[in-house]
């Protein structure tokens, strides 16, 4: 349950040759999401993200990062193995939309159909999983979030082009109460995202600036 946060710093930059990349090269927003596929914030946030998605349209670059808390959530890791194997593949954002969209059923069956459903060579999806080939991959994901001041999922961290970015990057700023985190993890509704206060880091010509918003973004 995070927000794009002062001490959140993106310290390992996007890469075309080995991000996860929705969207053109010369979006005036990059988004980089630190997520878990079986994380409940994460899961909330998904279709919010998707709306966002369709209404920036081209001014948006998201990037997907894995951030799998496998001591809260035991098949994230697993989960996450799926999407990189499906990305060698060529089917890595119809793995992760799938995923996010059936987040309740992640078990090695689950998965497997998955891949059966999207036409994946299942031997190999099989093996790789088995194998844990991505899990390397996985872990690198982890690591440079933490290294990035990543502490849990969701965590959001984008940067714009310009100044001008400023107006639309509250739309992109995703807030979690911190008392959330006593609680039992009860995902936030489509409503909430839309209407409580949410915190805006942008990073602008080397500056930082804070401000407390409301979405107001529809």
């Amino acid at each position: 349950m995070n927000a794009t946060r002062p001490q959140a710093q993106l310290t390992v930059p996007v890469s075309a040759d080995r991000d996860h990349i929705h969207g053109r090269a010369d979006g005036q927003v990059t988004l980089v999401e630190y997520g878990d596929y079986e994380c409940p914030y994460c899961g909330a946030a998904y279709p919010v993200l998707k709306e966002i998605q369709a209404r920036m349209g081209d001014g948006l670059r998201f990037v997907f990062r894995n951030f799998p808390i496998t001591n809260s959530h035991p098949h994230a890791e697993k989960a996450a193995e799926a999407a990189e194997a499906a990305a060698a593949q060529g089917r890595f954002w119809e793995m992760h939309d799938h995923l996010y969209e059936h987040q309740e059923q992640l078990t090695g069956e689950h998965l497997h159909a998955y891949a059966q459903a999207l036409g994946l060579d299942l031997k190999r999806f099989d093996q790789d999983l088995a194998d844990n080939v991505y899990a390397p991959r996985v872990r690198e994901d982890f690591m440079s979030g933490v290294r990035s001041g990543v502490n849990g999922p969701p965590t959001f961290i984008y940067f714009t082009l310009s100044t001008v970015c400023a107006t639309t990057a509250h739309t992109i700023s995703i807030h979690y109460s911190r008392r959330c985190a006593a609680q039992p993890e009860t995902p936030l509704s489509r409503e909430q995202y839309r209407t409580q206060p949410i915190t805006h880091v942008c990073r602008s010509r080397g500056r930082d600036s804070h401000e407390q918003l409301r979405p107001g973004w529809r």
